[in-house]
């Protein structure tokens, strides 16, 4: 069953990632922590990440509408087969983990994002 988180405020990984294979979150913050693998295939509507450190997380098939991240870091993160739509990415950082690996994306598609100031994002993004 799908769960729906709505409105929550998360400040720590277990707490934030514990039904991101499969549920929904609406309106929920994400504040400064960091996460080492999370798998990520949930629904994300309208949620703010702040601070959050992700560490070789896996977006596969994740959907996220109109989120916004900010002062994030993703190392080593692979997105397959996502769909980020009206997302918003403010001096985020999408670099090596410490095996030298850089952040993949594979058929993922990027709808309408918008990138300030973050560093590895154009070759992330290419086409």
């Amino acid at each position: 069953m799908m769960a729906l988180i709505e409105q929550k405020k998360f400040s720590n990984d277990r707490a934030a990632f514990h039904d991101s294979d499969s549920g929904v979150y609406r309106y929920c913050s994400f504040d400064s922590f960091s996460a080492d693998g999370p798998h990520i295939g949930a629904v994300f509507i309208g949620c703010k990440f702040n601070r959050v450190d992700l560490y070789w997380t896996m977006f596969n098939c994740a959907v996220l509408v109109s989120c916004t991240f900010e002062d994030c870091v993703f190392r080593g993160a692979t997105f397959a087969g996502s769909k980020f739509v009206d997302c918003t990415f403010i001096r985020c950082q999408f670099v090596k983990d410490n095996m030298g690996g850089g952040c993949t994306s594979t058929d993922t598609h990027w709808y309408g994002c918008v990138a300030t100031e973050c560093e590895g994002w154009d070759s992330l993004c290419k086409k």
